[in-house]
């Protein structure tokens, strides 16, 4: 059985390193976050930034979008060697780092997707301390351009060169908020036995003969420690056959 604990409480905001252009003696100490949420909203909710939509409130908080932001809480676990356990993500806005108890679990840099990671062997018994950190998404595009050159943009904003809501970046009908966080839930998960994930359909054609191939993960805490994948195709319902080898995949002869 999958047991699941939804990691939205406990958690606090505060500037990992702000920009220049943040008003002078800005608080940098720890404030109440809201998970799902972002950084634009947790400093509302604390009246430590005026209403963006109000005015020309926006000029005046770019700086927002060009500093560093930290989210940090703690969750209890009762640890269980024999179980798996996965770190899921629903979004990160965007470019992020996320420990574990001081360890790098990943570095993040697409709001568009979920993220899971095995931190089985991260975790400890009781507290744990959880922290996700972004840094400026400019940041992140400069380095984009310097390997790739410039791509053609009708605005004069980095949208093109991350996955990140181009929205925020500013439109003709709607102002230039960059902002960062945890915008979707997050959650430990944890199992004892073997477990899948959805399949993921991957349409294609063939000459003038249309095909299906479908993807499907699992993993267990038996032999096979990686992820496995099945493929299949349509029509005809053929189905394919599970082999173990020695990458430790499940593979269709």
């Amino acid at each position: 059985m999958r047991d699941i604990t939804v990691i939205t409480t406990g958690w606090t905001l505060e500037p990992s390193r702000l920009d220049a252009d943040a008003p002078e003696g800005f608080s940098t100490a720890p404030v109440s976050a809201t998970v799902p949420g972002c950084v634009h909203t947790d400093l509302l909710d604390h009246d430590l930034i005026d209403d963006p939509y109000v005015g020309t409130n926006e000029d005046e908080q770019h700086w927002i979008g060009r500093s560093a932001w930290t989210y940090r809480t703690s969750i209890d676990v009762e640890v269980d060697t024999e179980r798996s356990y996965e770190l899921v993500f629903d979004g990160l806005d965007t470019v992020a780092r996320v420990e574990l108890n001081g360890q790098t679990v990943a570095e993040t840099a697409n709001m568009h997707r979920t993220y899971r990671f095995d931190v089985a062997e991260l975790l400890r018994p009781g507290a744990n301390d959880l922290v996700v950190e972004f840094m400026p998404v400019r940041e992140y595009t400069d380095a984009v351009v310097a390997e790739a050159g410039e791509r053609p943009n009708v605005y004069p904003e980095p949208f093109q060169y991350v996955r990140k809501m181009a929205c925020n970046f500013g439109w003709d009908w709607g102002p230039t908020l960059v902002t960062a966080g945890i915008w979707k839930p997050v959650r430990l998960e944890s199992w004892r036995t073997a477990s899948s994930r959805p399949s993921v359909p991957s349409p294609g054609l063939t000459g003038r003969t249309g095909f299906s191939r479908s993807r499907s993960t699992w993993s267990s805490m038996g032999p096979w420690t990686h992820p496995s994948t099945w493929w299949s195709r349509s029509p005809g319902s053929r189905r394919g056959s599970w082999r173990p080898s020695t990458a430790g995949r499940l593979r269709r002869p």
